[in-house]
């Protein structure tokens, strides 16, 4: 019964549901920083590169920070099957999402960057085509376990998730975490 006006019902249909269920729409993971739009629009075989779970810590030149979550995406022609899934991974549509805060409990990867090379920062990322690129990202970008900086920014990361969601915050379990 529903009259549609333009030539893409689906989003038109999604539309009038987020109309009228606005507690559904997790606004806070919305991240409305034009800086990351460019992540939030590309999808390609270089985003494969990228770990499921990257936290990202962006310092300013006032010694605050703001933390953000990328997740990788993985495409798939269908996920119906356990096994086999090389077989129909699809990483030429593989995106990221960018979200302030915290998702997931099993970080791969920190990122530590001043607001002033947060550009170079994701330059980088759009540019990746091989492993070898990702490899330069955590060389330049990324905080090893091996480096002395790792558990001062573990440890600032667990506390600003129970600062900002205390009812969810957990400990992040570094048992995936690339040392690379």
């Amino acid at each position: 019964g529903i009259q549609f006006k333009t030539d893409n019902p689906k989003r038109e249909f999604l539309d009038m549901l987020r109309a009228h269920i606005p507690a559904a729409q997790a606004t806070r993971y919305h991240i409305r920083d034009p800086r990351f739009d460019s992540l939030q629009t590309m999808q390609g075989e270089p985003f494969s590169y990228m770990p499921q779970v990257a936290f990202l810590e962006v310092t300013q030149d006032d010694g605050t920070a703001q933390y953000f979550s990328i997740l990788h995406n993985n495409s798939y022609t269908n996920n119906t099957q356990m096994f086999r899934e090389a077989e129909r991974r699809v990483p030429q549509e593989d995106y990221l999402t960018v979200v302030r805060g915290f998702i997931g409990s099993y970080p791969n990867v920190f990122f530590q960057v001043s607001d002033a090379h947060l550009a170079g920062f994701l330059k980088a990322i759009e540019l990746m085509r091989n492993e070898a690129d990702y490899t330069r990202l955590v060389t330049n970008y990324g905080i090893r376990r091996t480096d002395e900086r790792f558990w001062p920014l573990s440890d600032r990361l667990y506390a600003q998730y129970i600062e900002t969601f205390p009812r969810e915050a957990g400990l992040f379990d570094l048992n995936r975490y690339e040392n690379r």
